[in-house]
């Protein structure tokens, strides 16, 4: 009986380590799944300057552009479920492509899970200046 209770308080001294460690516990790889210099790519190192700033962790921002983000989506849907490898994206991932693809590395329903919206990015229709239109009907 000695025995099996100093080994249990071996396990529990050994194990208290391992559960001090916090999330994250090393720095965090966000990939955003289109070409440096876009929207989406400068929305996606602005949320991780902040969420370096709050997690005390450096986030690191990996451009995966091609396949209407269907490279990058994969990389986070086999990297290790841990957190540390995250996805900034729009709706492309999430709707458009299952449409688009019939076959696709990856199942948006089992392989990913939304978290937050974090930006709303409109999108309009623009004419050269010299065109005399204001509105959609008069196009």
């Amino acid at each position: 009986m000695r025995k099996a209770v100093l080994s249990l308080l071996a396990c529990l001294v050994l194990a208290a380590p391992a559960h001090a460690q916090t999330y994250p516990s090393r720095p965090i790889n966000m990939v955003v799944p289109y070409a440096p210099g876009g929207t989406t790519d400068f929305l996606g190192r602005k949320l991780g300057e902040k969420l370096s700033e709050v997690l005390g962790q450096p986030v690191v921002i990996e451009n995966k552009p091609g396949g209407n983000t269907a490279i990058g989506v994969n990389v986070v849907a086999n990297a290790a479920p841990d957190g540390h490898t995250i996805l900034f994206t729009n709706d492309a991932t999430f709707v458009l492509n299952p449409l688009l693809f019939s076959s696709l590395s990856y199942d948006v329903e089992r392989d990913l899970a939304a978290v937050a919206p974090v930006a709303y990015v409109p999108l309009g229709l623009v004419v050269n200046a010299s065109l005399p239109v204001a509105s959609l009907d008069e196009l």
